[in-house]
């Protein structure tokens, strides 16, 4: 099903209604978020996620953590927040684009670390359609 879709996708409009928005994630470019009968979202699923939330998250893994890895990305003005995550990875949280990711990657560099991978976090259509619904399920 998904080839199909996948491959209608690429000429034609494809309309999906689903309550499965993982699955959804993987297919779609571009949603419409309805409640009772009106359109409370639509566009880019990226789009929805930076009018939601304008600050963006990248993580980054480094060869080793040195004391105080955090420094050198607070010291950068885009960034809002830089922290070791849960898995132990750089999360660093910060408003703008792709240039932005570039300045913080260079800081990295710039501070002598040896940075191993670069995740920019996904917007995640199910937290975008609780937020935009505000978790009210109908």
């Amino acid at each position: 099903l998904r080839e199909l879709i996948a491959r209608l996708g690429e000429r034609k409009t494809v309309l999906l209604s689903s309550h499965i928005l993982t699955e959804l994630s993987d297919m779609v470019s571009s949603v419409a978020i309805l409640e009772k009968g009106r359109v409370l979202a639509s566009g880019p699923v990226g789009d929805i996620g930076r009018k939601l939330r304008p600050e963006r998250a990248v993580k980054l893994r480094l060869l080793e953590y040195p004391e105080g890895c955090v420094t050198p990305f607070k010291a950068l003005p885009q960034v809002v927040d830089a922290e070791r995550g849960p898995d132990g990875d750089l999360r660093i949280m910060y408003q703008g684009g792709e240039e932005t990711v570039a300045q913080i990657v260079t800081a990295a560099v710039n501070a002598g670390f040896a940075v191993v991978r670069v995740e920019p976090e996904r917007d995640d259509l199910e937290h975008i359609f609780l937020e935009v619904t505000r978790g009210e399920l109908q």
